[in-house]
């Protein structure tokens, strides 16, 4: 399985209720395409470069999650439909970089 991140937008005249039921929707519609969630987290509310739709911000969430990568087709297809999200991107999401610290200087040495 890949690891995930889903960017999504949701439209700014949304209430905190209708912004957890639209969210809890997209988790069922990840679990519902084989995948699982990791994290779910609220960026809040940001403008748009430009007015999109005449939206001038939305409400950024990100969601990680695992899935199959020829699954990842198919949960875009059923995320087109739903109209609670404006824009949905999905990226592989990059493996986490492991530093090491370096050996502490020896005395006399």
């Amino acid at each position: 399985m890949n690891k995930y991140e889903g960017m999504f937008i949701f439209p700014e005249g949304m209430s905190e209720d209708e912004l957890d039921t639209a969210l809890d929707k997209v988790k069922v519609e990840i679990e519902r395409a084989g995948g699982t969630v990791a994290a779910a987290t609220k960026l809040g509310r940001r403008p748009f470069a430009r007015m999109m739709n005449k939206q001038s911000s939305g409400m950024y969430y990100v969601v990680t999650f695992d899935m199959l990568g020829e699954q990842l087709a198919t949960l875009r297809g059923r995320l087109k439909f739903n109209e609670d999200i404006f824009r949905a991107e999905f990226y592989r999401a990059e493996k986490p970089v492991v530093t090491v610290p370096d050996a502490p200087a020896t005395a006399g040495a």
